[in-house]
């Protein structure tokens, strides 16, 4: 995928799931992504963000897209506060 401008796709990444003890992951219905796995980025998108990493985002930002199965979210590169290393934020 050939991400354009500034942009940023992301696989966003729930932090409202919880196990039960079952094993049964529950999740908020009212759940806003905060977080996703970089994807792919924008020619325009500084080195600070790479394929892979873990990006924050403001609430409610970017356009919701499903492609080959999955759900992608797309957000410009100024809404986004803090990248991670990792998931164990």
């Amino acid at each position: 995928m050939k991400v354009l401008r500034d942009l940023i796709a992301l696989e966003p990444i729930s932090f409202d799931e919880e196990m039960t003890s079952s094993g049964i992951i529950v999740t908020s219905q009212i759940s806003e992504h905060r977080a996703g796995r970089v994807i792919a980025v924008g020619p325009e998108v500084h080195d600070s963000v790479k394929k892979g990493m873990i990006v924050l985002y403001e609430k409610l930002m970017g356009e919701e897209v499903f492609h080959a199965g999955r759900e992608l979210l797309f957000v410009r590169e100024d809404s986004c506060f803090g990248v991670c290393d990792d998931y164990t934020i």
